[in-house]
Parts: C-alpha cells; sequence; structure tokens
C-alpha cells in the first residue's frame, strides 16, 4: 500500500532559494509541495487555508519573522509541524524559535538527502535539533555555568536532540537553569528584584542578570510577558 504524500509548505522569501528547495524536495516520491510564502504574513495566512502537514520555515522574514509566525501557526492549528530551516545560528533566534513551537531546526547547508529524513522525522511527530546548532546550545550553557555568581551552582537539564513529545515545551524547560526556574517562579509571584534577592540570597545585579537571561531565553520582552509564558507554558 502507498505512503499518502507529506503536505509540505516552503516560507523563503529568497525566490531563487525557495524554488531550488522546491525542486529538490519534489525529486522525493513521497512529498508534496502544496504551497509556498515569501513573508511571515502570508505564511500565516496560507498555513490556515492549506493546512499542510510540515511547515519549512525561514528566520529572516519581511514583515513577520519567522519566529512569530510559527508561534501564529503553532498556536492556531498545533497539528501542524514546523521545521526552521535557516541560517540563523544564534542561540537567542534557537531559543527563541523552540520556544514558539517549532518542531524543529536545521541549518540550510544541511545535504538533500538529510533533509529528506528530516521532514519525514518531523512529519511522524518527532523532533529534530541539527548537531550544528546543539553544538551552539551547549556553548550558551557553559557560558552561564562559567559566569562567575558564587552563588550559582545549577545544574543544566542540558539539550539533547528530543525524538518525541512536545518539543518547544521540552526546550523551553531545557533552557532555563534552576536558579532562573526559581526566580521566574518569583517573577509569577509578582516579586521585585529587591524581594527575589533577599528570598534567594543573592545580590540583586545579580537578579537583574538573571532575569535578562530568562527574558532572552522565552523570546519575551518584559516580565509580564514572561510571567505569561511560564503560566500558559506549565514552566513554574
Amino acid at each position: 500500500m502507498d505512503r499518502e504524500n507529506i503536505r509540505i509548505m516552503l516560507v523563503e522569501d529568497h525566490e531563487i532559494m525557495r524554488f531550488g528547495l522546491k525542486k529538490s524536495l519534489e525529486q522525493c516520491e513521497n512529498f508534496e509541495i502544496v504551497g509556498e510564502a515569501g513573508s511571515g504574513t502570508e505564511a500565516v495566512k496560507k498555513a490556515f487555508s492549506l493546512k499542510p502537514a510540515v511547515i519549512l520555515m525561514d528566520i529572516g522574514l519581511p514583515e513577520l519573522d519567522g519566529i512569530e509566525a510559527t508561534r501564529q501557526i503553532k498556536l492556531a492549528q498545533p497539528e501542524t509541524r514546523v521545521l526552521m530551516l535557516t541560517s540563523f545560528d544564534q542561540p537567542e533566534k534557537i531559543f527563541a524559535s523552540l520556544a514558539a513551537g517549532a518542531d524543529g531546526y536545521c541549518v540550510k547547508s544541511i545535504p538533500r538527502e538529510e533533509l529528506a529524513k528530516v521532514v519525514e522525522l518531523v512529519s511522524s511527530g518527532c523532533a529534530f535539533l541539527d548537531p550544528v546548532i546543539a553544538g551552539y546550545v551547549v556553548k550558551v550553557y557553559d557560558m552561564d555555568s562559567g559566569d562567575g555568581n558564587q552563588d550559582e551552582d545549577d545544574d543544566y537539564a542540558g539539550v539533547e536532540i528530543i525524538d518525541e513529545g512536545n518539543f518547544a515545551q521540552e526546550a523551553k524547560g531545557a533552557s532555563l537553569t534552576r536558579r532562573e526556574l526559581a526566580i521566574l517562579r518569583l517573577i509569577v509571584r509578582g516579586d521585585k528584584d529587591e524581594e527575589i534577592a533577599a528570598a534567594l540570597g543573592i545580590a540583586v545585579s545579580t537578579v537583574r542578570s538573571h532575569v535578562r537571561k530568562i527574558l532572552a531565553k522565552l523570546s519575551v520582552s518584559d516580565r509580564t510577558q514572561a510571567a505569561l509564558e511560564a503560566t500558559r507554558g506549565g514552566l513554574v
């Protein structure tokens, strides 16, 4: 019995690159390219109308970047799988993508055969983190653990290639240290920096440093949004 085709939508603002990606994936007999988009806004609209099984999403898009487009798509139709396929390898972009709900993250240099395998993997409900990207994530953890704070003795959960389950939720939990989670709980409670410092027995400057890291890792701009993300995502 023939396998059902995997319905794929391509989101890439560079037309030539999008054309090449389309021609490459069309060589896979069980792939069907059902739509294309050149901006984040267009991607959201087409995702809602076409309902593809997998979206290959770039980050650097006009109008609406790929991270926010992913967030909106996953909130509306979480069954749609989103694979970030981008040249961005900065840790903050990685964390932001995973926090937005991405089910996988690949760099554009991935060979076609490997990309096809990843698309099938993500389509089946699994998740994927490119080994190149995983190296950057580990570096972030190493930098955090060596920041020189005498009060910081957290164990890091670490990041692995996740084979199943809710990838975005796992990524959020993995990206925060125990100390950061403790501070996030107090932020949710409404404590100010001075109150958090007193409760944890650390310096106010250290609290502020951790708060900046928390906001970056959750891809939010202020404490209120962090509290909402923590509550909605079940992080605290």
